[in-house]
Formats: structure tokens, C-alpha cells, sequence
């Protein structure tokens, strides 16, 4: 059985206590004026009073020592909230541009261009705008095809895995 503590209110409590009974009773008094019914402030003060300092008491017993500790969570950062936010914005660019050329060219075709010829350029030291002859030698002619012209239709995903091995494979 857990021992009762003693009332102890907050601050806010105290102000809660002190003021919120007397705008209340202004409250309920310039109503009842209104509408005509005599009332003594003092007696409407006197309830609000009795109301809020229950509401207060039993606030500050209820708890007693059973209170559970306040968790302390910790809120994750912005990078570990969404862990593949970087997969999930490519997969949505991608994924609108299977149907569409221009956006392909745009999306796909431009990102591929770079990644081939910086794998020229590690692989065999064949810069792809300087020498396009000995690249286009090195380069499968579909791959060639793609990174040196743009595409009238986008390319299927069957196409896109062989391409993506033939990147690899520079």
C-alpha cells in the first residue's frame, strides 16, 4: 500500500486557486444579471471557490507515490527517422520516368552519363568527351548508344539490368 503525501500545489496550482474562482463568479454573475436572476457574488465566488480547490486536491492526490517517473524518449534525428529517404526519392524520380522519354533523358539518362564516364576514366584512363573513338570501343554499343544520344522511348526494366551490368562490368 502506498503512502498518501502531503498537498503539496504548484504555483500554478496557488494562482489557479486564487483567481479562477473570482473571473468565474464575474462570469456567472454578469450572466445571471443579464438574464435577471438575483444572485450575491460572494455566494457565487464561494462555490467556484469550493470547485476549484477540489479539482486541485484530488490533482495532488491522485499521483501519491505511484507516480511513474517521466519517460525520457529520446527523439531520434531528421537521418535516423526515415533511413532510406535518399532510396525512396530515387525510386520515386525512377519510377516516374518509365513512361515518359523526355523525363527519362532528364532523370535516368543524365545520371548515367557521369557514372560512365568516371568508370572510363578509373578503368582505363579514356576521358569520354575527349576521346569518344577509343570509348566507344571499350563500350558495349547498347551502352555507348545510350550515355551518347538521347533515348526516343524509355527503356524497360529488363534493358535498364542489362545496362546497369554493363556499367559494372567497365
Amino acid at each position: 500500500m502506498s503512502a498518501v503525501t502531503r498537498f503539496k500545489p504548484t504555483p500554478m496550482q496557488l494562482v489557479a486557486l486564487a483567481f479562477g474562482p473570482v473571473a468565474l463568479a464575474l462570469g456567472v454573475y454578469g450572466v445571471f444579471r443579464l438574464v435577471g436572476v438575483a444572485v450575491a457574488i460572494w455566494q457565487l465566488w464561494l462555490l467556484f471557490f469550493a470547485i476549484f480547490a477540489a479539482f486541485v486536491v484530488t490533482a495532488s492526490l491522485r499521483g501519491g507515490d505511484d507516480r511513474l517517473p517521466r519517460s525520457r524518449v529520446v527523439k531520434p534525428q531528421v537521418a535516423d527517422r526515415r533511413p532510406f529517404a535518399a532510396a525512396v526519392r530515387w525510386e520515386d524520380r525512377l519510377g516516374w520516368s518509365d513512361t515518359d522519354a523526355e523525363r527519362f533523358n532528364n532523370t535516368v539518362r543524365k545520371r548515367i552519363v557521369p557514372v560512365v564516364a568516371e568508370r572510363l576514366w578509373l578503368a582505363h584512363r579514356v576521358d569520354f568527351h575527349a576521346d569518344p573513338d577509343r570509348a566507344r570501343a571499350l563500350l558495349p554499343e547498347q551502352l555507348f548508344g545510350l550515355v551518347t544520344a538521347p533515348v526516343s522511348a524509355p527503356l524497360t526494366e529488363s534493358e535498364m539490368d542489362v545496362i546497369v551490368s554493363q556499367i559494372e562490368a567497365i
